[in-house]
C-alpha cells in the first residue's frame, strides 16, 4: 500500500492539495498533509487542513513512499534547516518527490533536485537556483524518483505518474525481498 504525505502551509494552494489528498486515496494509499507544526492551515482560496502531521512526527524517512509538494508552500513557515534534512533524505532514500508550480522551486531553493532533469513554471531557468538542475519544457518530467510539472493543469499527470513511479518502485523491491538468495 502508498502512503503519501503532501506539504501544505498558509497560503498553499487549495485546489492541488484537496485533488492530490483525493486523488492518492481513491488509489488506496494512506494519506497525510504535512504542515510547519501539525496545526491547521488555510489555503489561499479558503480551503482548510486541521487533520495534519507535523515535521517532528514523521521524521522516519520510511513512513512515506510519496512527497508531494503543492504551490503556495512556505518554506520560512517550516524550520527551514529540518525541511531541507528531511527532503534531502527522502532524495537519499529515493522516496518518490513530486512538485508542481512553485512548489518545483521549494526543491530546487533546498537542493533537492540537484542533478536532476525537472519541469518548473515558465519563468523557471531564470528565477530558480540552476544548481546543476536540468530545466525542461516538457508538462511532465520523471527523472528517477523526482517527478515535477511546471504549470497547475498538468497537475493530473503529475499525480499520475507518481503513482506509477511509487507503484513501480514497490512492486521492484517486493521482487528484490522476495528472491531466493543465492549460494
Amino acid at each position: 500500500m502508498v502512503r503519501g504525505v503532501i506539504l501544505a502551509t498558509d497560503g498553499v494552494c487549495d485546489s492541488q492539495v484537496e485533488y492530490a489528498f483525493y486523488r492518492l486515496q481513491e488509489e488506496g494509499a494512506l494519506v497525510d498533509v504535512l504542515t510547519p507544526g501539525g496545526e491547521a492551515v488555510a489555503g489561499s482560496r479558503g480551503g482548510e487542513w486541521d487533520d495534519s502531521v507535523s515535521l517532528s512526527t514523521c521524521a522516519a524517512v520510511e513512513r512515506y513512499d510519496l512527497v508531494i509538494v503543492p504551490s503556495g508552500v512556505r518554506v520560512d513557515a517550516f524550520d527551514g534547516t529540518a525541511l531541507r534534512s528531511w527532503l534531502r533524505a527522502h532524495d537519499a532514500a529515493r522516496t518518490v518527490l513530486a512538485a508542481i508550480g512553485d512548489g518545483v522551486g521549494v526543491l530546487a531553493r533546498l537542493g533537492v533536485l540537484r542533478g536532476h532533469r525537472a519541469s518548473g513554471p515558465p519563468a523557471a531557468s531564470s528565477e530558480m537556483p540552476n544548481d546543476d538542475v536540468e530545466w525542461c519544457d516538457e508538462v511532465v518530467t520523471v527523472d528517477g524518483h523526482v517527478v515535477t510539472a511546471g504549470r497547475g493543469a498538468a497537475l493530473p499527470y503529475l499525480v499520475a505518474a507518481a503513482l506509477d513511479s511509487t507503484v513501480l518502485r514497490q512492486r521492484a523491491d517486493d521482487e528484490l525481498t522476495e528472491r531466493p538468495a543465492w549460494r
